[in-house]
């Protein structure tokens, strides 16, 4: 649209300069012209007086007039055609100076523009609390995107709140305007694939594959390349190629961390499919419910116990996660909030799901963590609080109740 509109300013500033340049041009009498004109007339009127005084005859009076003609006309006709010149060359020069800067503004006209495609507010897919206090953070990260538009970083930031929001579309242009500042990098590229993969439904094949490729390419051990290419894999059925990646990836994180563990479990599942002892058919969507009440997912109320309040500041990061009771230690949803948030009240479902495979309804079991984060990091760390609740059956209907109140040693 924007360069359907830069263009249609473009061609009209062309067409009006050359309209301006092949115009005829409008008369106008120069100096030199009148001039000429007003020799002639005063040498007329001399021959006019030298006829009545008798110093020639009527004869001598019209060949000497005929001849004065003839020169006034060859006269004029020189300094029309060097005006004629003189003025398509000006015009010529206009012309061209006028579509230079037309193109130029056109250019400037595209670049802003384009930039209005991505600072401009998205709305949240839903209208729920969650959804809604997820777009406010987006807008405050779009306030920095407008306070910076060329820092790479804070639109790689606002595609993450995008994804989070579900605008997928939103956060693949934010990653792409991020990838034109900052050039191509692991990181961008395995988020534009995830941004694409959930535009087609969790399915990573065809584009989001090359990316996650290219991005292993670029960075051969980048965590998150390594990770989607593990998943890569694990959609397509090649179970071994996931557990390489998988494995590859272990060598870089803690033993015995919380994303160590997720890893682990998606290893073990992976083994499991390829023995084939786990029924549902690789790529099966995961948004395919098991149990009808799946679908609302789980009602889950948050708060933090008075033993350890004095410890949380209000800016502090609060995961709230739901993850398999037995099978891979990856989150099945996650949401992210401040412990100002708590008390609250949210819903775990399919459409928060970390990979399209490892969804809610695909467990009969979870168990339910509430973590607040003192560094603001996804991993467990010494010091956090956290909550834990479960087996919590996926059927239920009713709200769950889930206290922060340990603090992690």
């Amino acid at each position: 649209m924007f360069t359907f509109l830069s263009f249609l300013v473009f061609a009209g500033a062309l067409a009006w300069s050359l309209h301006a340049l092949w115009r005829p041009a409008p008369a106008e009498v120069h100096t030199s012209t009148r001039m000429n004109l007003a020799v002639y007339r005063d040498r007329l009127e001399e021959l006019k007086q030298d006829l009545a005084t008798g110093l020639i005859d009527e004869e001598q009076y019209q060949q000497a007039r005929a001849e004065m003609a003839r020169a006034l006309l060859q006269d004029l006709r020189a300094e029309e055609e060097q005006q004629i010149t003189a003025s398509r060359r000006s015009r010529l020069s206009a012309s061209l100076s006028a579509v230079v800067a037309v193109a130029a503004l056109s250019i400037g006209l595209y670049s802003y523009l384009s930039d209005r495609i991505y600072l401009t507010e998205v709305p949240p897919a839903t209208n729920t609390p969650e959804a809604l206090e997820i777009a406010r953070q987006v807008r405050s990260q779009l306030f920095l995107v407008q306070q910076d538009p060329g820092n790479a970083e804070n639109w790689y930031l606002l595609g993450n709140g995008y994804i989070a929001m579900g605008r997928f579309d939103a956060a693949l242009q934010a990653y792409e305007r991020a990838m034109e500042l900052s050039g191509e990098s692991a990181k961008l590229l395995v988020s534009q694939a995830h941004a694409l993969a959930r535009l087609h439904g969790g399915n990573l094949e065809g584009r989001p594959a090359q990316l996650i490729r290219h991005a292993l390419a670029l960075e051969p051990e980048n965590p998150a390349a390594l990770t989607w290419a593990g998943m890569l894999g694990f959609q397509s059925g090649d179970f071994d190629q996931a557990m390489r990646y998988w494995r590859a990836l272990l060598d870089q994180l803690e033993p015995g961390s919380d994303h160590y563990r997720q890893i682990e479990g998606l290893i073990a599942e992976a083994q499991l499919r390829k023995a084939g002892m786990v029924p549902r058919a690789p790529g099966e969507p995961a948004a395919t419910p098991q149990h009808p009440a799946a679908v609302a997912g789980l009602t889950v109320q948050v708060d933090l116990a008075e033993s350890v309040r004095a410890q949380a500041s209000p800016g502090d990061s609060v995961f709230i996660f739901a993850r398999a009771s037995a099978g891979p230690r990856m989150p099945l949803a996650v949401v992210r909030k401040t412990v100002a948030d708590l008390p609250l009240t949210l819903t775990l479902d399919d459409s928060m799901a970390m990979a399209p495979q490892l969804a809610l309804s695909q467990f009969d079991e979870v168990m339910l963590v509430a973590r607040v984060s003192k560094s603001g990091g996804v991993q467990a760390a010494s010091g956090d609080l956290v909550g834990e609740i479960g087996p919590v059956s996926t059927q239920l209907t009713e709200p769950v109740r889930l206290v922060i109140n340990k603090v992690v040693p």
